[in-house]
């Protein structure tokens, strides 16, 4: 499980980083070292889930800029408000992920889910 959550926070510190900032820019390989093959495929399995969730995302927005297109910059500005993770760190939101699915209600839950409530509770 630890090994999980560890890919799961270098997902997310990858996400993070849009393409343009300059961290985006530095090498991923000493990461990418450090993980184990299973590490490297949890990884790669979940930011393929991210480009598929963005996909989902952009369809949602094309879909209301065509039926609101005198809305569409608010649109898109409150869609990317969802998506703004500021300051938070990986650790602090696997700690509160694994808060999360402590309690048992939320066992079927889905990461996006649990996310949401970690974002929310490190806010």
């Amino acid at each position: 499980m630890s090994r999980y959550l560890i890919a799961i926070a270098i997902f997310l510190s990858a996400l993070a980083q849009p393409a343009w900032c300059d961290s985006a820019q530095e090498s991923f390989l000493p990461i990418w070292k450090l993980l184990n093959n299973q590490e490297k495929q949890q990884f790669i399995s979940g930011y393929l889930h991210g480009w598929q969730d963005a996909a989902k995302v952009t369809d949602i927005a094309i879909g209301y800029v065509r039926e609101n297109p005198q809305k569409a910059v608010e649109g898109l500005q409150s869609i990317r408000s969802v998506y703004e993770v500021g300051d938070l760190r990986p650790a602090d939101i696997a700690q509160q992920i694994e808060r999360f699915f402590a309690d048992s209600s939320n066992k079927d839950a889905s990461l996006s889910k649990a996310i949401s409530f970690a974002r929310a509770q490190l806010r």
